[in-house]
């Protein structure tokens, strides 16, 4: 009878080393990757960063001529530019039918602004188009993210029938002129805003 229990032992033990198959092999590290920049932040984060700029905007040099906060903490507003750096844009204050702004690139990490200088074009007495660099402007404008293009609509009064629209590409840290378009005379008529530059249409 022992000879048939030994033989009972090890038909099992070799029927379990047949179940279990070949012993698995350890599991390789991964290389471990960098976790991607969050170039598309959701509101709550993206309004987190412009009241983070704005507790900081003295150190910045921002609004100085006239700041109401009350004004600036709905207006205020934070994209990326690339992974470190936000385009924030800053309401200093609200007159009676437009903002006063000013543009910054924002490094929250080590907590750095560069002011961005904003291109337009005015009329002299004799009718010519100058350029000039303003660091704020009265206006209404509108940020797309996606193509990271800054449009400004400066109203001349409050009609609206007269003023200048400036378009931007946000890049490098400055604000890139790629359109201005004005309309003079106000006249009751709200169109046209004819081209100043990159084609003049308007006699110089």
């Amino acid at each position: 009878m022992k000879p048939n229990v030994f033989l009972t032992t090890a038909t099992l033990v070799l029927v379990s080393t047949a179940c279990s198959g070949p012993a698995a092999t350890p599991e390789q590290p991964t290389a471990t990757q960098s976790p991607t920049p969050n170039l598309s932040p959701t509101p709550s984060q993206a309004t987190a960063i412009a009241r983070q700029f704005l507790a900081q905007r003295e150190q910045f040099g921002a609004c100085q001529e006239e700041f109401r906060p009350i004004d600036s903490q709905e207006a205020a507003i934070a994209y990326p530019i690339d992974a470190d750096t936000y385009f924030v844009q800053v309401q200093c204050f609200l007159a009676a039918y437009q903002g006063n702004y000013e543009f910054f690139a924002y490094t929250p990490a080590n907590q750095t602004a560069q002011r961005l200088t904003v291109t337009q074009y005015t009329q002299n007495e004799q009718g010519q188009w100058q350029k000039a660099e303003q660091t704020s402007v009265g206006g209404l404008p509108t940020y797309d993210p996606t193509t990271k293009t800054l449009t400004i609509n400066s109203k001349y009064r409050g009609l609206g029938d007269c003023g200048a629209i400036g378009t931007y590409t946000v890049a490098a840290k400055t604000l890139k002129l790629t359109e201005f378009k004005a309309k003079p005379t106000c006249d009751g008529k709200m169109e046209p805003f004819l081209p100043v530059y990159p084609v003049t249409v308007y006699p110089q």
